[in-house]
């Protein structure tokens, strides 16, 4: 396995986790100038595709197998905190900290197999319901925030880590699209299912994204009740994912296949906050993600014992949430 029970992505979640517990631990003793605390909850959509070639030169099929999940509909809870030090006149230390977890209640998968470049003869597609799995972010920063002269505007250059996990399946599948005679020629001796149902299809899909980011966060205090923040970040990541195709007889169970690529992308986080008090406010978050991962590697386990391998073109990931919050000011 080129992944050990201790892997990579279990490292970097502990080191996460680590980073999120300090900042909140660290936090804690020292007088903040604005300490806030968020209980958030809401609705997120994901996107996330794959795509792997015949072989690791891209020979022809240059897109062997492509796999999507589409619409996947979450119902998501988190928890975040802000703490801002102030430092000198106009001058802050500023803390944050976000994680959170949903739970797949509906979304729709394909698989498509092709015998020519560019999604060209398609063999085989089989679409598959994908409503279940779920999501789980991890997510601190630190930074400077400079307040500008009449303090309703301030700029946070900030530098921090991530940890995104998703964890999809295929379930109740229907083949949808089966050419056995282009098999016959391209691959002989493999037997597609017919146009119809697929029982007791249950594979899994589990995928992590995690690595550091900068940022720049721009805060607009509109008058005493209203504040607004904007959040943009560029991400550096390194992506993993390990599945269990139930259904292939020729690979190992669970672990069928891993993959394995750099990538990079960016986030968008928008919070409009309302003050009831100096204590507690309300809020309404818009969060963006769009991660990309690009020629890496894709390793088969062979149910034989034999391990094969090609190339993995591309993974992408896109996500929008909307959520509604509940804010402690300390």
């Amino acid at each position: 396995m080129i992944f050990s029970e201790y892997s990579s992505h279990k490292f970097h979640v502990i080191c996460a986790n680590l980073f999120f517990v300090a900042m909140v631990f660290f936090s804690g003793p020292i007088q903040a100038d604005v300490g806030r605390f968020s209980l958030t909850a809401g609705y997120r959509n994901d996107t996330l595709d794959w795509n792997i070639a015949s072989d690791f030169s891209g020979t022809t099929p240059n897109i062997l197998s492509e796999l999507t999940w589409e619409d996947l509909q979450v119902f998501q809870i988190g928890a975040e905190s802000e703490i801002v030090l102030p430092l000198r006149d106009r001058v802050s230390a500023v803390i944050l900290g976000r994680t959170a977890y949903g739970w797949v209640v509906a979304g729709d998968n394909q698989d498509s197999d092709y015998g020519g470049d560019n999604r060209t003869l398609e063999w085989s597609r089989s679409n598959n319901d994908a409503g279940d799995g779920h999501v789980f972010d991890l997510e601190g920063g630190i930074g400077l925030r400079f307040a500008m002269e009449d303090e309703r505007w301030s700029l946070s250059p900030l530098v921090g880590y991530a940890y995104y996990e998703q964890g999809l399946v295929m379930q109740d599948g229907y083949q949808s699209f089966s050419d056995q005679a282009l098999v016959d020629s391209l691959f002989p001796g493999v037997i597609l299912p017919q146009v119809g149902n697929i029982s007791g299809l249950d594979s899994s899909y589990h995928a992590w994204w995690y690595g550091p980011w900068l940022g720049m966060q721009i805060t607009y205090q509109q008058n005493e009740k209203l504040k607004w923040d904007c959040l943009l970040r560029w991400h550096e990541v390194d992506f993993e994912a390990e599945a269990d195709w139930n259904l292939r007889d020729d690979l190992m169970h669970p672990l069928s296949f891993e993959q394995l690529a750099d990538g990079d992308g960016i986030s968008l986080a928008v919070d409009v906050q309302y003050d009831f008090d100096k204590r507690y406010a309300v809020g309404a978050d818009l969060a963006i993600y769009d991660l990309q991962a690009k020629n890496g590697i894709d390793v088969v386990y062979l149910n034989g014992g034999g391990v094969s391998g090609t190339r993995l073109n591309e993974v992408n990931w896109e996500s929008w949430a909307l959520s509604l919050s509940a804010k402690y000011r300390f």
